[in-house]
């Protein structure tokens, strides 16, 4: 049974019919002992009747009217019976009168000596008919120090009690099957309802499948939260990853860019041999990158031991590699960093965020591009600097997300920033930008821990 409800359903229809079941069976005994009750209390009523008319002559003869107490018990067959039995010492306990409605009937006796007063019940029978019986003891004295022990034996036909019993039992069965019935459609709206929300989370996925909705939103029980949170987490997980994969492949290109310009411009204006270092060097660049842009994609953070990487030799390779894309700009690249200054950072890495930085300079810069380096107690920061028309205060936390460009109708995609910032960010440094105070262009600046 693969239907979460269905099991439900058939677990409350399993306890509901044990449950009536039982109810039923505890009610049909309450019944049944009140109904005998009631007829032992009837037929005691008659034993006392029966006392107030019986007589014993001198003789210690048992003597009744004419006229009973009970008047069905002039009537034979009426299902009402009266006896009394003899049953002093040395007697055989046969009864000594009987009443008209036993004409033609024998009753059997079996003798049970009772005290005077004390009551017996039973139920017995008479041929296929089912009868109560109430035998009660008393010691009759009918003259000074004489008495006599009787037995008087009533008897009443059990075919009103279980006429009484049948019906009550119909009206059970027909009032717990309604009960039950109602109980049973509670039962499964109370289900409609509980699992409702269950409900509502294929339906949610598939608004989020469709692009209609972020993630799993709306109240859900308590209960259904760690589900939904971890489904949540799941799918931003899984878009992340995504959206992961797709940086990877915007930064990749984008940092293909500059090898491939260094390679169209030594085209055409380089020797042969020129060319074929360029084209060698500026390859092996491309290797590098791909590997890094790959390593990249494949982790989600960065940590882990790194070597350290000089930071002047590193600029002097990028410095040189952009003077032959910009060589139309002939740029002033001064380098204004300790030639044995060293990061702990990874190469890929810091090639990817000098170079995005310097080639935004040398885009937008005029003449000259100035790359500064200090530390701090705690910090350390590398500056670029340009000549060029420099960031406006609007633009400088736009500028930073991804497809983004200050000036749309200049040439490139808007990441190149983003990466920064992103790289920044997973090292625990930040990215500023403000105005060159010396050349009036932009001013970039990296801000990294001490560590790094």
């Amino acid at each position: 049974m693969n239907s979460l409800k269905a099991r439900l359903v058939l677990a409350g229809v399993m306890i509901l019919a044990a449950f009536l079941g039982l109810t039923g069976l505890a009610l049909d005994q309450a019944f049944q002992a009140s109904a005998r009750e009631g007829v032992r209390a009837k037929l005691q009523a008659q034993v006392y009747g029966l006392l107030g008319a019986l007589e014993l002559d001198a003789g210690g003869r048992v003597q009744m009217p004419d006229q009973y107490p009970d008047q069905r018990l002039q009537q034979p067959g009426s299902g009402s019976y009266a006896q009394v039995i003899a049953a002093g010492p040395g007697q055989s306990a046969a009864p000594v009168w009987s009443s008209r409605s036993l004409l033609g009937r024998e009753l059997g006796y079996h003798h049970v000596p009772l005290d005077s007063g004390q009551i017996h019940f039973e139920r017995t029978a008479l041929g296929r008919d089912g009868l109560f019986e109430l035998r009660f003891g008393v010691v009759w004295e009918y003259a000074p120090a004489r008495s006599r022990e009787l037995v008087l034996r009533v008897l009443e036909s059990d075919a009103a009690y279980r006429g009484q019993l049948w019906q009550f039992r119909r009206s059970l069965v027909l009032w717990l099957g309604v009960a039950g019935a109602i109980l049973l459609l509670m039962q499964v709206l109370v289900l409609q309802w509980g699992l409702r929300p269950l409900r509502r989370i294929p339906a949610d996925l598939q608004r989020i499948h469709a692009g209609e909705a972020e993630a799993l939103g709306g109240h859900y029980p308590h209960e259904l939260r760690p589900l939904t949170e971890n489904l949540n987490e799941f799918i931003r997980a899984e878009r992340t990853r995504g959206q992961r994969y797709r940086d990877a492949m915007a930064d990749l290109a984008h940092s293909l860019k500059t090898p491939l310009a260094v390679i169209r411009g030594a085209v055409g204006q380089s020797r042969e041999a020129e060319l074929n270092q360029v084209i060698g060097e500026q390859t092996a660049r491309m290797q590098e990158i791909v590997d890094y842009q790959l390593q990249r994609a494949a982790l989600a953070g960065r940590g882990g031991l790194r070597k350290r990487v000089n930071l002047y030799t590193t600029l002097q390779r990028i410095t040189d590699s952009l003077s032959k894309v910009y060589a139309d700009k002939q740029l002033d690249f001064e380098l204004r960093v300790d030639p044995a200054q060293e990061l702990a950072i990874e190469v890929g890495d810091l090639m990817e965020l000098l170079g995005n930085l310097l080639d935004n300079a040398c885009k937008w810069a005029v003449a000259r591009v100035r790359v500064s380096a200090g530390i701090d107690a705690a910090e350390l920061w590398l500056s670029v600097e340009d000549d060029g028309p420099g960031i406006g205060a609007a633009d400088r936390v736009r500028i930073l997300q991804r497809g983004v460009r200050a000036d749309e109708a200049a040439p490139g995609h808007g990441i190149g920033l983003a990466m920064v910032r992103d790289i920044v960010q997973a090292y625990g440094g930040r990215l500023e930008i403000d105005a060159s105070a010396e050349l009036g262009g932009a001013r970039l600046v990296l801000v990294l821990p001490r560590k790094a």
